[in-house]
């Protein structure tokens, strides 16, 4: 279940219906489970945000894993990477170079 206390500083930018639906679909078919479709996507919306704001993607999944225990590294780490993937496709782009592992953007891989 996600869990995400939504900073008063974060600007998500305008709402996207099909963005959003597209992102909530993401997380099921991972096997991601949510509570509150809108509070999934304010915590992805933070997560670029953070990244954004230069937090490395390391930390925004430590982030994730902490207020969502029950995801474990791997689960916030998908998480991480839906929201990537969806919301802030340009990071996802500079930080597919940081890796070796595909399944894990901007993590570093075996070795």
């Amino acid at each position: 279940m996600i869990g995400w206390a939504v900073p008063a500083h974060a600007d998500p930018g305008p709402a996207d219906p099909g963005q959003d639906a597209s992102f909530l679909s993401q997380l099921s078919q991972a096997g991601i489970t949510y509570g509150n479709g809108p509070g999934a996507v304010a915590a992805a919306r933070t997560a670029c945000t953070m990244m954004d704001s230069g937090e490395g993607q390391i930390d925004v999944i430590k982030q994730v894993m902490q207020l969502n225990p029950g995801f474990g590294l791997a689960g916030s780490t998908r998480f991480t990477a839906i929201a990537s993937a969806v919301y802030c496709p340009d990071y996802l782009s500079k930080s597919s170079a940081k890796t070796t592992n595909p399944g894990s953007p901007g993590l570093p891989g075996p070795g």
